[in-house]
């Protein structure tokens, strides 16, 4: 049994109405379209009342991901679990929800930690329960594999951690 089967498995016998029902409305909420939306407002926001600069990396590093993500599913063509709790269209691998949530959870974390300093650890462990909280529901829906959802969070970081590079 490999990890990916072992996982959905797992899910298939925690479901409840409640844990449904949350996890359809944290997947809206955090749909990749929705928190790019949301990035490139907080980017025109940094623009005007900080720094250009970080704005503009904020965006791209959105935009980035976002093509990213298209590309990446294009290219593994990976079919999603047929045991899905919701409908879903286009491809497995990486998943959307974990790559774009990852840049944008790390990012704001990064932004609030350089403000407030003193509040860095608690900025960072926000972003990663979020992040897991994102990840965990679309494992939960049974949409993506765990391979989706950890491939997506590698990509991310590697999208994060390199727009950094550009702001330091």
């Amino acid at each position: 049994m490999t990890i990916d089967t072992f996982t959905l498995q797992f899910m298939t016998t925690i479901q409840n109405e409640f844990l449904t029902s949350l996890s359809k409305s944290i997947s809206i909420v955090t749909e990749t379209a929705v928190l790019l939306t949301l990035g490139l407002i907080i980017s025109l926001f940094l623009s005007y009342k900080y720094s250009k600069r970080k704005g503009i990396i904020y965006a791209s590093s959105l935009i980035l991901t976002g093509i990213i993500i298209y590309t990446a599913k294009e290219i593994f063509y990976r079919a999603r679990p047929i045991t899905s709790l919701v409908a879903e269209t286009g491809f497995s691998f990486p998943s959307g929800h974990a790559t774009m949530s990852t840049v944008f959870f790390l990012f704001l974390a990064s932004l609030l930690s350089k403000k407030y300093p003193k509040r860095k650890i608690a900025s960072y462990t926000i972003a990663i329960i979020l992040i897991t909280i994102v990840s965990l529901s679309r494992l939960y829906l049974q949409v993506h594999y765990l391979t989706d959802i950890l491939g997506g969070i590698f990509i991310g970081l590697i999208i994060f951690l390199t727009s950094i590079k550009f702001l330091r």
